[in-house]
């Protein structure tokens, strides 16, 4: 084996243009697609059987070339080419008190985008309105919001930021709670909860974990044990308000769990409990649509138990999809991504 792979590098100038030949080849013939993540520097070495210092060089060869392209802290990608594309991105604007965790939203979710669409050699323009939209000619639109429906889709679409998934021919990423739910319940099982609280919001996106949540109470026989309380965010009366005002208004909650559908509603509520006396460990609060992943801890200490999503992981995932649509349409298809949510217990949590 070794005799036949000399025999094959002499065939070539130098190893260098050995390794190169040779990921040109798996390149032409489709193995390393377009946007793909090369292999390191090492792991190609290994494959070709040259030294790490060989494979360096025969990557940097190949990227002077414009056959792969180079991102600082991301890696090396295959660069593509065909055509560039022009992604834009509508998201919406919010104006109240919540702008402090939706800049933050931003700081943390817009690089990680910018960085996938890089890697697909696409373009990136911002815009604000659906109507902005109808003077420009993008290959694709990522969007945080349903589509109006007298906007007219010629282009893929994928929504980056819903949790309940819609009958339309988008790109979707829908959180999968199962496996969260069930851990959950069967906590509440062993603890042997005597009273579950839930706060909501009649908001439909966040109505997603209410009704999931209720799916699995029933499956483990705890609907029994439920009390729902639903109010609306108004101008005025903000989720903190509204989660204060809850948890002051609740009855004795020792040994209850409470489930409230947002991270702002968990910590009006925690902070009500704190002033009526309770202590840690005397109840149990689960929250959702935690957005601490982002940099914001509204609840400056850990007594709480959350639900996190892999939001890098989906945001990867949508923006493949998104590129991938553009270049082999799919006629009326619903793409969907599911990411696994993720358990966080907390000091004094469902332990």
């Amino acid at each position: 084996m070794h005799y036949s792979m000399n025999m094959m590098i002499r065939r070539y100038k130098n190893k260098i243009e050995y390794v190169s030949s040779g990921l040109r080849r798996q390149i032409a013939a489709g193995k390393l697609k377009p946007g793909m993540r090369l292999a390191s520097s090492a792991a190609i070495a290994q494959e070709f059987s040259v030294s790490l210092m060989t494979a360096d060089r025969a990557i940097r060869q190949l990227a002077a070339e414009g056959l792969l392209k180079r991102i600082t802290g991301c890696g090396t990608f295959i660069r593509s080419n065909r055509e560039t594309l022009l992604i834009c991105i509508k998201d919406s604007v919010v104006r109240n008190s919540l702008f402090q965790r939706e800049n933050l939203y931003r700081e943390n979710t817009y690089p990680i985008i910018e960085r996938e669409f890089l890697k697909y050699e696409a373009k990136i323009q911002y815009v604000k309105t659906w109507e902005e939209l109808n003077n420009l000619n993008p290959s694709g639109i990522l969007c945080s919001d349903i589509p109006p429906l007298d906007f007219e889709r010629t282009v893929p679409v994928a929504l980056f930021r819903n949790y309940r998934l819609v009958n339309d021919p988008l790109i979707q990423c829908v959180p999968d709670l199962a496996d969260v739910m069930r851990d959950i319940c069967s906590r509440l099982v062993y603890k042997k909860i005597r009273r579950i609280f839930i706060s909501t919001t009649s908001d439909s996106r966040i109505r997603f974990f209410f009704d999931s949540f209720l799916e699995w109470l029933e499956k483990f026989g705890l609907t029994s044990k439920v009390e729902h309380s639903e109010s609306t965010v108004t101008p005025t009366l903000l989720p903190f308000q509204l989660g204060y005002q809850y948890g002051m208004s609740l009855p004795d909650v020792s040994h209850c769990a409470i489930f409230a559908t947002s991270d702002f509603r968990a910590s009006g509520i925690l902070k009500a409990l704190d002033a009526r006396g309770y202590q840690p460990g005397q109840y149990d609060l689960i929250s959702c649509n935690n957005w601490e992943a982002y940099g914001y801890r509204p609840f400056q200490h850990s007594r709480l138990t959350s639900i996190d999503f892999r939001r890098e992981e989906c945001l990867c995932q949508v923006v493949r999809l998104l590129c991938e649509t553009i270049r082999q349409p799919q006629e009326g298809q619903i793409r969907i991504v599911k990411f696994p949510a993720v358990l966080k217990i907390r000091e004094s949590g469902l332990q």
